[in-house]
């Protein structure tokens, strides 16, 4: 894969691992577990579906969760955010607000890509936004791109057209001062 590429490029990247958890002492426990194989950054859960409006204390516990993660590793520790697109727009304005202040690495897909035009409005936060999984060729990404409310591009390998179409995908990425991260849910 690396030759269909262009070759070797180097010999590390910085990856993160997915830890789950409902209870803050959970999350924070399994990130802990990860931390201590060498990873410096995971990916979590933000929250089980919401409404459109829903109750405060939702968005509270995924402040919980993050909080202890924060607690247990420190400022340093990386920490991913996916919404999976389970979350509304005014809830997601809430959430990313309210993450605000706890530095994530990103937030994933806090709204579906048929709502990518919202991206603007979250964008005012100082917090990474990283979509992708669910758009399926570079025309599905041009647009995206050229708003310029993205910092992480997450080209599923499995359903935008496989690692020729993806790598394509990143270089127009590249081009935009924007991130990649591959997304591929099948291991």
């Amino acid at each position: 894969v690396h030759q269909l590429l262009g070759g070797k490029a180097r010999d590390r990247i910085k990856v993160y691992s997915w830890v789950g958890g409902d209870r803050p002492e959970d999350v924070a426990r399994e990130a802990e577990k990860v931390a201590q194989k060498g990873f410096t950054a995971i990916k979590m859960n933000a929250t089980e579906e919401l409404q459109y409006l829903d109750d405060y204390s939702k968005v509270e516990a995924v402040l919980k969760r993050v909080h202890a993660i924060r607690d247990k590793l420190g400022d340093d520790f990386g920490i991913g955010i996916d919404f999976h697109g389970r979350v509304h727009k005014p809830m997601a304005k809430i959430l990313t607000k309210e993450l605000e202040k706890y530095h994530p690495l990103f937030i994933e897909e806090p709204v579906l890509s048929e709502h990518n035009d919202y991206l603007k409005q979250l964008a005012q936060y100082s917090v990474p936004i990283a979509t992708g999984e669910r758009m399926y060729s570079r025309y599905d990404f041009k647009k995206l791109l050229n708003d310029g409310y993205i910092d992480v591009i997450q080209p599923d390998l499995s359903h935008a057209g496989g690692i020729t179409e993806c790598k394509k995908i990143i270089s127009m990425a590249e081009a935009y001062d924007v991130a990649a991260a591959p997304h591929c849910p099948l291991g």
